[in-house]
């Protein structure tokens, strides 16, 4: 009993190889886009692959977790990239504002534009991770940082209603997920 108490220790102590992070983080982007209720085009593995490769790159340089990335971009887009979110205000696989985008953007001496944005290998994936950073740099509680992702860094949890909230949970859920089918 304690050979199998003492193994399991380990296992849990053991990190997960970045590659079998970014297989599985392929698999799920593929998975999703492929079942995702609106697009009707295509992705193939090795775009899918691409995708999670840019997920953990950011989340590295950015030191967010990969599968709060993960979690919130499958909220966000079902990781469709397109230029009409939110009646033509949000872009990209991260659904960011416009605005915001350029802001960060700039912020981090990058060239904007929309199709750059429109392309998660370009800033799709990488201004949403680094805003964040930014978030969790500010805030440090992850609710605070989920709801301020999809609502704005100046909403408060306290005054959230139930679809709020249900993105949230939504959110946490997938990522804990994401976390508990790895090891």
């Amino acid at each position: 009993m304690r050979r199998i108490v003492f193994l399991v220790v380990i296992f849990l102590l053991i990190p997960i190889s970045v590659q079998a992070q970014e297989a599985y983080i392929a698999d799920r982007i593929y998975y999703v886009h492929d079942k995702a209720y609106n697009t009707s085009i295509s992705l193939s593995r090795t775009r899918a692959s691409q995708y999670a490769q840019s997920i953990l790159k950011w989340s590295e340089e950015y030191n967010v977790d990969p599968f709060l990335v993960l979690a919130i971009l499958e909220a966000e887009t079902n990781f469709v990239s397109r230029g009409d979110y939110d009646e033509g205000r949000s872009i990209g696989i991260g659904s960011m504002k416009r605005y915001l985008a350029k802001d960060l953007a700039a912020e981090l001496g990058l060239e904007y534009s929309e199709w750059r944005m429109l392309d998660p290998l370009e800033l799709g994936i990488r201004l949403p991770v680094y805003y964040l950073s930014k978030l969790i740099d500010r805030f440090g509680d992850i609710h605070q940082v989920i709801v301020a992702y999809n609502r704005g860094p100046n909403s408060g949890i306290e005054d959230e209603d139930a679809f709020y909230l249900d993105y949230l949970f939504r959110v946490l859920g997938r990522k804990n997920y994401y976390q508990e089918a790895l090891r």
